[in-house]
């Protein structure tokens, strides 16, 4: 498909004539929660339980943003600086390091390469231009108003789009998950057994740099969804809880990871979008008829169907 041709297409057509301020205004008025750059990396897991959210500026002394902190920063950390292993058994932990909960949040700026920088717009940009960061890893940027500024997140955006479906055409969304080639190599769907410990699994989370991993029984059939938001949960009283196995720290910490959302092969991507916005999940997990995760398809997948740079053309057309 030509690039004339493709700039044609309807939901291309839809993000260039589209102002970052319209996706704001839709969104409503949001406050911007921050934290302060000596701020406990302990009190900011709290805040981000209270507040339901996954990011927050970093604020210096002088009140400037220094940076933006996210709940991947906050797993690496834990995960690998505040609770270490015994070499001989990975399951079993030598030691807490419940100081460590005291580590200033500045320190934890760059961990993951979301921290290291703002990404910043005017909103007097359109939506195009930030789709290609949002559909790569970039979970939220920053838009400048004449008279606020604010945050848009992945999910504020694939909300919009739920709101003007109308406007983005019929071919794309009515096409299949597996059609649009949105189903990754089964081989590399990581998952853990629902018998492992939580803390095991959100060390696969990290090391295989993936947002969730799968949680499945003995017969391989998707039980639960692990993922970094779910260390919101815990705190330093609360903290070994994560050597347990991971069901039952999800039952205590995040009851609804046990009802992971799922959809089949054969899924338009409408319904995809649907089952987001209505459940107000991240990722949905594709699953064959014995419920066995095959695919995993994120918000970041269905932006990137949507940007200028996704490939909208399904299996059929080539």
């Amino acid at each position: 498909m030509g690039t004339n041709e493709s700039a044609q297409l309807p939901h291309h057509a839809f993000l260039a004539k589209t102002l970052l301020r319209d996706v704001a205004e839709s969104r409503g008025a949001k406050e911007i929660i921050s934290v302060q750059e000596d701020a406990t990396v302990e009190s900011v897991i709290a805040l981000f339980k209270e507040k339901d959210i996954r990011a927050a500026p970093v604020v210096g002394s002088d009140g400037s943003s220094i940076g933006i902190v996210n709940i991947w920063d906050i797993v690496c950390f834990t995960v690998f600086g505040v609770v270490e292993f015994s070499s001989a058994n990975a399951e079993h932990i030598a030691e807490v390091n419940y100081s460590r909960l005291d580590t200033k949040i500045s320190s934890l700026l760059g961990v993951s390469k979301e921290s290291e920088l703002m990404w910043e717009y005017r909103d007097t940009e359109v939506l195009h231009e930030v789709m290609d960061a949002l559909s790569k890893g970039v979970h939220r940027v920053l838009v400048h108003g004449a008279s606020s500024d604010s945050f848009l997140s992945q999910m504020d955006v694939l909300r919009f789009l739920h709101a003007h479906r109308g406007d983005l055409g019929e071919a794309l969304l009515k096409s299949s998950v597996a059609g649009l080639r949105m189903i990754r190599d089964e081989g590399k769907i990581i998952s853990i057994s629902d018998s492992h410990s939580a803390l095991d699994g959100l060390r696969r989370l990290v090391q295989h740099d993936v947002s969730a991993v799968a949680v499945t029984d003995d017969s391989g059939a998707l039980t639960a969804n692990l993922s970094g938001s779910d260390i919101r949960g815990v705190d330093r009283a609360s903290l070994e809880a994560l050597t347990k196995p991971v069901r039952v720290f999800l039952e205590a910490t995040s009851a609804g990871a046990l009802a992971p959302i799922t959809c089949l092969p054969s899924t338009p991507l409408n319904d995809i979008v649907d089952l987001m916005v209505s459940k107000h999940v991240h990722r949905v997990w594709v699953v064959d008829e014995a419920k066995k995760p095959v695919g995993v398809v994120t918000v970041s997948d269905v932006l990137y169907k949507f940007s200028p740079y996704g490939l909208s053309f399904t299996i059929e057309d080539v």
